[in-house]
């Protein structure tokens, strides 16, 4: 059973998806979301990215001044979440140039760096965890790609990996944006969704940050003009078609409002899973991003 923290939060994810959809109503109700966050004791997660939400998709629409809408607390935790943040990306570029193989083109940004400038074009709506890089090669004598790694990898991983199938996908699935002086290529659209919906329903993917969020939210944003079958094609060249059919799952079980029916392909998945481990995973993963 949910219980009312739990609710806040799942109310306050709801209210993140609106803002991303250009509601501009949602502003206000998105900082008292915070808010009752805050008092509901939830975790720092939560805040940082709502605040993000607010203040990079809604307040600057709607406000002359951004910083009208910033709660002052949270704005300070957001600002140390991102200087943390891009001292990570660093580390992860010297072990990018460290490695001697770049091929001509920028190293494709995968894990929480993906998802905090693919989705949320910001670096500090949440600590990332998860830095992973690809290079576009590849892979030989059985060493785990990229796309793997930015799956199952442990938590504080950094690495460089070969981008293997999903060197194929590049040109087409990606944007190319400059960072501190560097250029990454970042999954945009179809491919981020492919590559969070298989993190979430992967059983050896870490539980934090809760990337079911995630998963939620770039549905919202990019929900109108995304390719279902393109989705799918996706997840099948890159060999994630139950990884990411249980995601989706799992995401609609949470968020059903977000999270709709057509990328829940029922026939992939077998029935007791559908009824059982589903619900369960559910339940699994959100106490445990209540309990960070």
């Amino acid at each position: 059973m949910q219980t009312q923290a739990d609710r806040t939060v799942l109310r306050a994810v709801e209210l993140m998806a609106d803002g991303l959809r250009g509601d501009r109503s949602a502003s206000d109700a998105l900082v008292g979301a915070i808010q009752d966050c805050i008092d509901a004791g939830a975790p720092d997660f939560f805040v940082t990215s709502g605040l993000s939400i607010v203040h990079e998709f809604v307040c600057l629409r709607k406000c002359s001044s951004p910083d009208e809408c910033l709660l002052p607390g949270p704005a300070e935790l957001r600002e140390k979440t991102r200087e943390a943040n891009h001292r990570r990306l660093s580390y992860l570029r010297e072990h990018v140039t460290a490695s001697g193989i770049l091929n001509g083109r920028p190293p494709v940004l995968l894990g929480d760096g993906a998802t905090l400038l693919g989705l949320y074009s910001c670096m500090g709506a949440f600590p990332g965890s998860l830095w992973i890089a690809g290079i576009a090669r590849d892979t030989l004598n059985g060493e785990p790609s990229a796309t793997l790694e930015s799956l199952t990898a442990a938590p504080a991983e950094i690495r460089v990996a070969p981008c293997g199938a999903l060197t194929e996908l590049l040109d087409d699935c990606t944007q190319e944006i400059t960072l501190d002086g560097q250029s990454w290529l970042v999954p945009t659209g179809e491919l981020l969704i492919a590559l969070l919906a298989a993190r979430v329903g992967d059983p050896e993917s870490t539980p934090l940050p809760p990337v079911w969020v995630h998963l939620a939210l770039a549905m919202a944003r990019f929900g109108d003009t995304i390719d279902h079958g393109l989705v799918h094609g996706i997840t099948h060249h890159l060999g994630l078609d139950e990884r990411a059919q249980r995601g989706f799952a799992v995401g609609h079980q949470l968020i059903p409002s977000i999270l709709e029916s057509p990328f829940v392909d029922s026939a992939q998945l077998p029935f007791w899973e559908r009824k059982l481990a589903v619900p369960l995973a559910a339940k699994r993963l959100l106490r445990e991003a209540m309990s960070a």
